[in-house]
Order: C-alpha cells, then structure tokens, then sequence
C-alpha cells in the first residue's frame, strides 16, 4: 500500500507513547503509517522515528557499508 507521512507534535498521543521509554525531550516526530491486508484480513502499521534513525551506532563504527543501524536503533527504544 501507499506510505503517509506526517510529523505529529510532542503531545500527540502516538508521539508521547513513541517517547515514553526514551530519555528523549518531548517534541515533534515524523510519523509513517500504512495500510495492508494479509490473508484478507487489514493490518495498519504506524511507525515513529525517533530523532537518532539512521545515524544510530555510528560513533562505535556500525552504520558503514549499508548498515542504517536501526535495528540498534529499535532495541534501544526497546528497552
């Protein structure tokens, strides 16, 4: 299916949940949502970036040669 976008304010409740198992200020996120269906059935997935997606692990040498580094990423906002 086709992405939105959008980038929701720090008291919009998908952003302050987004937020609340980081040491993160609040403040505005970048928000992707998408429809599909699987085995006829509708899933709607919604992401959040957090400000350090993409540039995660790059001070300890991971995110070269392909490596985004958002599964490190996505396991600290995990935790």
């Amino acid at each position: 299916s086709d992405f939105a976008y959008a980038r929701l304010v720090a008291d919009t409740p998908l952003v302050a949940r987004a937020l609340a198992r980081t040491a993160l200020p609040p403040q505005a996120l970048w928000i992707r949502r998408s429809d599909f269906a699987i085995a006829g059935a509708p899933l709607t997935v919604q992401e959040a970036f957090l400000p350090g997606i993409g540039v995660a692990g790059l001070e300890d040498g991971a995110g070269v040669e392909g490596d985004t580094g958002l599964d490190t990423q996505a396991a600290r906002c995990m935790r």
